[in-house]
């Protein structure tokens, strides 16, 4: 029930001296109890079903508005279950918000190594705090800790006029860290065998890469054995190393999970170039939309028909579960063109190029549909407003776009600085070492993957609702790494490129060896992050949609290739060619793994979706995008490196039999390269291009009859 939750809009700050003097920002007013109980209240009667006509419930917070003294605290339930303590545990949770038992270690010092020595001035000094908290004005404030006797008990009293509550908070939490510390000092039980928060994290990078190694060596990808290697692990790792604190604070697995993808996201904008992007814009744009909404509009669907949700709660479901996983599909596609000597045509560039945007499109949508279920402004971020349905899609496109002018604009000064600091060590380095006489300011290649890692990370941690609000921080990273890689040098670009490749050896363990331990699953309690939500049958029913969802993605890509077909060269409009093309792109875009991860857990430890079906629905979420990773994460690693390495082996050989070139966009006999910015413009045809190249003859009146009927008019070079 909600009011067993601690809500987040009363974190807990630390303390300090003073009635308004928490640190940090925060919006609440001096009467927050009085001003906002009947909410509180309102909000723990509808989890438990209570009616909501007027005679059906009885809340009252203060009798005199903005009047703590007058407090009642009433909460009661009449129909049609009858309760009447919910409003003393509604008042217990608010205070335990406003006073919370972590700043309590603070008020006791210097004696946090052991228990208070003098209780009664303890009770003092947390008792006026606490009502210092509450808002209580000082004159109506009852502060007092006696001795008693056999006859009268002691006088420890901590109330507000007719708050009478902080009186027991105050030695609850007094006698709460007494217990915490002879519970630590002499355990009563032993604790479960759990690795500290640094052993858990060499043994992620011991055993994940152990696991990966084994998965190679049985011929299978190596996210097999990361995966593999976590759901083994996970009940052994430390659980503030999985978890953190609890939302809103992030746990050291997330982070690290986070900065692994930044890693993958700038290794693949270094691996493409602007002009490769510019060329194959349009099958950019309609491979990363076309595919994800066929199958996002089939998830959505099916959540009407099969489980009865309502449209919002089953976009929020959908917009997770039918995207790709861009950290598996870029890793696997960057280990295929990094083989030497071997020619693997222009698919694997081109689902590099669409993979992440897919990803931003998807985050999008999901944040966009949870906004729509709360019906209140998020505590968390007070000063963000909750936007219509109409201005969220609207904003949809701003949002793309704004992240990519931000990310080339990012990526420009990144490579500005990086260009100057080479060029000074390398054309003046006496006067550089003479004039810094700072290791920390050389040119070395960790220094300049250094800077552009932490430029990528700052603005990859900007861009959330917190701070800059229409941006994604997957596309602004990936844009930087593309502007990056376009201004800087080519040898020091090659050099960056080289590094990042070095530091993805080490953070490839971390992102998909923790994917695992988020995922983990036994057949008592469910994944890790969540419990079931889902029955023996919907688990079968949503392992079945899994698969015709991805059947229902092959006919989006389908439809995107007969909308690329009339911009097609000549030998590419064959079946020969366009079949492969079709299945070869299908299977690029099946694996599923870090959107899922990340964000299907969201829903439940957000509380995104309100009451207590909504809470169930959360597990489903959980539990089905845990299913999608442990399923197509491997088999859509496994066909990426068998089958679809040999598909786009074969493409390249189709066009390189017809004498195609992918960097041009053109046939080898085409000399005009300047003209040609995308393959509908220009190319002769496919028959006199093969025998151009049979003959081995090149001249003008040839080029001139090849590009007849195409508008295209011949200029000698000399002009």
């Amino acid at each position: 029930m909600r009011f067993l939750i601690p809500h987040i809009f009363l974190c807990s700050f630390a303390l300090s001296n003073g009635r308004e003097s928490f640190q940090s920002l925060h919006f609440d007013g001096h009467y927050f109890l009085c001003d906002h109980y009947e909410d509180f209240c309102s909000n723990a009667l509808d989890e438990i079903g209570c009616g909501v006509e007027p005679n059906d419930r009885t809340i009252l917070g203060c009798s005199i508005p903005q009047q703590l003294a007058s407090y009642s605290g009433t909460c009661t339930c009449h129909n049609p279950i009858h309760i009447t303590k919910a409003g003393l545990r509604v008042t217990q949770q608010i205070i335990s918000n406003r006073m919370p038992s972590s700043d309590v270690h603070w008020m006791l010092e210097p004696y946090v190594t052991g228990p208070p020595y003098d209780i009664k001035l303890s009770y003092k000094i947390i008792c006026k705090e606490t009502l210092d908290r509450l808002g209580c004005p000082v004159a109506q404030q009852t502060v007092s800790a006696a001795d008693g006797n056999d006859l009268e008990p002691d006088q420890f009293a901590c109330t507000c006029g007719l708050l009478t509550e902080p009186s027991n908070h105050v030695l609850r939490l007094i006698f709460d860290y007494i217990n915490l510390y002879e519970g630590q000092s002499h355990p009563v039980f032993s604790n479960p065998v759990m690795l500290s928060v640094s052993m858990s994290a060499c043994c992620v990078l011991l055993v994940g890469k152990l696991g990966a190694v084994i998965a190679v060596y049985f011929k299978l990808p190596a996210i097999v054995g990361f995966l593999l290697a976590g759901v083994g692990i996970q009940n052994f790792l430390n659980l503030m190393f999985l978890k953190g604190a609890g939302y809103p604070f992030p746990s050291p697995a997330s982070e690290l999970k986070n900065i692994a993808l930044i890693i993958v996201l700038m290794r693949a904008g270094f691996a493409l170039h602007v002009g490769e992007i510019k060329k194959t814009l349009v099958a950019s744009i309609s491979l990363c939309t076309l595919p994800y909404f066929c199958e996002f509009f089939f998830w959505l669907y099916c959540g009407k028909v099969y489980f009865g949700w309502s449209t919002i709660s089953m976009g929020l479901f959908a917009s997770i579960q039918a995207p790709l996983g861009p950290s598996v599909i870029i890793s696997a596609l960057l280990n295929i063109l990094a083989v030497p000597k071997v020619d693997f045509g222009y698919v694997p560039k081109q689902i590099l190029t669409s993979t992440p945007i897919e990803a931003v499109v998807s985050i999008i949508l999901f944040w966009i549909f949870a906004n729509l279920e709360q019906t209140t402004t998020d505590s968390m971020y007070p000063w963000v407003k909750v936007l219509p349905l109409w201005l969220n899609c609207v904003l949809i496109p701003v949002n793309i776009l704004f992240s990519t002018v931000l990310g080339v604009l990012v990526g420009w000064l990144a490579s500005l600085y990086i260009n100057w600091r080479v060029a000074q060590v390398h054309t003046h380095p006496v006067l550089w070492e003479s004039v810094n006489r700072n290791p920390q300011l050389s040119g070395s290649t960790g220094d300049l993957v250094y800077v552009l890692v932490v430029v990528c990370y700052t603005f990859f941690s900007l861009c959330n609702k917190g701070y800059i609000q229409q941006c994604s921080g997957v596309l602004v990273v990936f844009v930087i790494s593309i502007s990056a890689s376009k201004f800087i040098n080519h040898t020091t670009g090659a050099a960056i490129g080289g590094g990042l490749k070095g530091i993805w050896t080490f953070a490839e363990v971390f992102l998909f060896t923790l994917t695992g331990t988020s995922l983990s699953f036994d057949s008592s309690n469910g994944p890790l992050y969540g419990q079931r939500g889902l029955n023996p049958s919907g688990m079968q029913l949503v392992i079945w949609l899994l698969f015709v969802g991805t059947g229902i993605r092959s006919i989006g890509i389908a439809i995107s290739i007969l909308l690329m077909y009339p911009s097609l060269a000549p030998h590419r409009r064959k079946l020969k060619w366009l079949i492969p093309f079709w299945l070869n792109c299908w299977i690029f875009q099946m694996p599923k793994a870090t959107v899922h991860a990340t964000m299907g857990k969201v829903a439940y430890d957000q509380h995104l979706i309100p009451g207590a079906i909504g809470l169930n629905q959360a597990l489903v979420i959980s539990q089905a995008t845990a299913f999608a990773v442990l399923i197509f994460a491997p088999i859509g690693a496994f066909l990426t490196q068998t089958v679809g390495s040999r598909l786009s082996r074969y493409l390249a050989k189709l066009d390189s039999e017809a004498g195609w070139s992918n960097e041009n966009l053109c046939y080898e006999n085409c000399r005009s390269t300047g003209l040609l910015s995308t393959e509908a413009q220009v190319y002769p045809a496919a028959d006199d291009a093969q025998n151009s190249k049979a003959k081995g003859t090149e001249n003008n009146n040839h080029d001139e009859n090849a590009f007849k009927g195409h508008g295209i008019t011949i200029v000698p070079a000399s002009t």
